[in-house]
C-alpha cells in the first residue's frame, strides 16, 4: 500500500486559517504540505522585532524582504526553504544564524537552487531590491 499526502494550495491554507482550524498549531506551509514550526525562544523573538522594526524604519513604506531567523530551525532554513524559495526566483534570501550570529544571504537563483551564499558578521550590506540602503549586519543579527 502506498500512502499518498494531500497536497495545500496557499489559498486552502489561508481559508484554514480564517476558519480557525489551525489556531492552536504553531505551523506553516511549505512546498504544500502543513509543517509543525518549533516554537520561538525569547532570544528569538527579541532579535527579530528588534531587527524588523529597523528594518521597517530604514524601508518606509516601501516594502520587506525575506529574512528568516533561526536556532532550531536552521537546517530546515537553510536547505529547504532556500530551496522552495530560489525555485519560485526569490531574488534574495537572509537567514540569520541565531547560534553563531551569522547573517547568510544567498543570492542569484537559477534551476532551484542559489549561485551565491555569503556568511557576514560586521559591516553594511544592500539588499538587491534596494541598492540605496545600507543595512548594519549587527543590527540585523543582535536586533
Amino acid at each position: 500500500m502506498t500512502l499518498v499526502t494531500a497536497k495545500w494550495t496557499i489559498d486552502e491554507y489561508h481559508r484554514m486559517i480564517e476558519a480557525g482550524i489551525l489556531d492552536d498549531h504553531n505551523v506553516e506551509l511549505l512546498k504544500g504540505e502543513i509543517v509543525e514550526m518549533v516554537p520561538e525562544g525569547e532570544f528569538h523573538a527579541y532579535s527579530s522585532d528588534e531587527a524588523g522594526e529597523y528594518v521597517a524604519g530604514l524601508l518606509g513604506d516601501r516594502a520587506f524582504w525575506l529574512i528568516e531567523y533561526s536556532e532550531s530551525s536552521l537546517s530546515k532554513d537553510l536547505e529547504i526553504k532556500s530551496r522552495v524559495y530560489a525555485e519560485v526566483g526569490i531574488r534574495e534570501y537572509w537567514v540569520v544564524n541565531l547560534k553563531r550570529r551569522w547573517l547568510i544571504v544567498f543570492r542569484d537563483p537559477q534551476e532551484g537552487e542559489y549561485t551565491s551564499k555569503t556568511t557576514l558578521t560586521t559591516g553594511v550590506i544592500q539588499p538587491l531590491a534596494f541598492p540605496d540602503l545600507d543595512v548594519s549586519v549587527d543590527r540585523i543579527i543582535n536586533g
